[in-house]
C-alpha cells in the first residue's frame, strides 16, 4: 500500500458542483470547499475523502476481480457515509435555528 499523504486544499466555489470535497488521487491531493474550513464535520469530511484516497490506490493496483469488489465497496461505502454526513450536517443546522428560536423566546 502507498504510504504517501495527499495534500489538502481549500477552494472556493466547489460546493456550487453539488460537492465538500472531491479526492484527486491521481495527483495526490484532496480537495475541501473553503465554506467547510473551520466547520465542525472538517475532519469527518478529510476522513471520508482519506477512505477514497486509499481505496482508489489498492482498485489501481489490484486485479481486475479485486478491483470490481473494491470499486463496488467503495460506492456502498460512500453511500453510506454521505448520508451520515448529510444527517450530521442537518441536526448542526437544526440545533442552531432551535437555539435562536430559544433566545427568541426568553
Amino acid at each position: 500500500m502507498d504510504n504517501k499523504t495527499p495534500k489538502i486544499l481549500f477552494y472556493d466555489g466547489l460546493e456550487i458542483t453539488g460537492l465538500r470535497a472531491i479526492c484527486l488521487f491521481w495527483c495526490d491531493e484532496i480537495h475541501i470547499s473553503k465554506k467547510y474550513q473551520k466547520h465542525p464535520l472538517l475532519p469527518d469530511i478529510i476522513q471520508h475523502e482519506l477512505k477514497h484516497y486509499r481505496l482508489a490506490k489498492e482498485i489501481q493496483k489490484a486485479n481486475f476481480w479485486r478491483a470490481l469488489i473494491l470499486s463496488l465497496y467503495n460506492n456502498l461505502w460512500d453511500l453510506y457515509d454521505c448520508l451520515r454526513l448529510d444527517i450530521k450536517i442537518y441536526a448542526l443546522w437544526l440545533k442552531k435555528i432551535l437555539e435562536k428560536i430559544w433566545r427568541k423566546k426568553r
